[in-house]
């Protein structure tokens, strides 16, 4: 009797073991299959930002970014030639978020108005503000990314303003378009990287600079009759 009831006690438990093994599996495939249909890449470019966020752009790895992902070190070359490759995708999502808050904050208001133009710029100094390492990314604070890709990249982010100068002047020659939206992106551009950096509040304690971005952006746009 003793001897049945230790074979069925040793048969239970390698049945146990096995099913536990069968799980065990099943789980490592599951994991690989969700990686593999696309959830991987976005774990990367995540952990990438986070990174990029806490050290910068430069001071993290291939490997620190796999860790924190808690994929294997080979993993991210099915989506990413390299460090740079992964650092664009992050700019991408970067721009976008912005392009997005950007449209959000325009809903409802008058194309080519003050108001929109000006609701479009302020979005953008609050997207700095929000994540100034990101948007210095972006920008071109990387040994790693080469500044014409990080601007081809950022292109459908800028042309939400061209498409409100055009609305607002009915202008369609390039060179007159960039010569009022250059004037206004390098407003909000310098206006966002004084705030991040907080040099706005050593040089001139006080400032307002939302009210600066209104009156310069009226001032800017005086010369053509602004929509009702």
């Amino acid at each position: 009797m003793y001897t049945s009831l230790i074979t069925i006690k040793i048969g239970y438990q390698r049945e146990i073991t096995h099913l536990n093994k069968s799980d065990s599996v099943a789980a490592a495939k599951q994991q690989r299959d969700h990686y593999h249909h696309g959830d991987l890449r976005e774990s990367l470019i995540s952990a990438a930002t986070q990174l990029v966020r806490e050290k910068g752009p430069d001071k993290f790895s291939m490997a620190d970014a796999c860790k924190l992902a808690g994929v294997s070190k080979a993993a991210p070359y099915r989506h990413f030639a390299n460090k740079e490759d992964l650092l664009k995708s992050v700019i991408a999502v970067g721009f976008e978020e912005m392009r997005q808050d950007m449209l959000a904050a325009s809903n409802g208001l008058v194309s080519g108005s003050n108001q929109r133009i000006t609701a479009i710029g302020l979005t953008y100094i609050a997207f700095a503000i929000k994540e100034p390492a990101i948007f210095k990314l972006m920008f071109g604070n990387s040994m790693n990314i080469k500044e014409p890709d990080s601007e081809m990249i950022g292109k459908p982010t800028f042309q939400i303003l061209l498409d409100e100068i055009i609305a607002r002047t009915q202008l369609h020659d390039v060179d007159k378009l960039m010569a009022i939206a250059f004037p206004l992106w390098t407003l909000v551009h310098g206006a966002s990287m004084l705030t991040i950096d907080d040099s706005y509040k050593r040089i001139y304690p006080g400032s307002n600079t939302d009210q600066m971005i209104i009156d310069s952006t009226e001032l800017l746009l005086s010369s053509f009759p602004e929509p009702v």
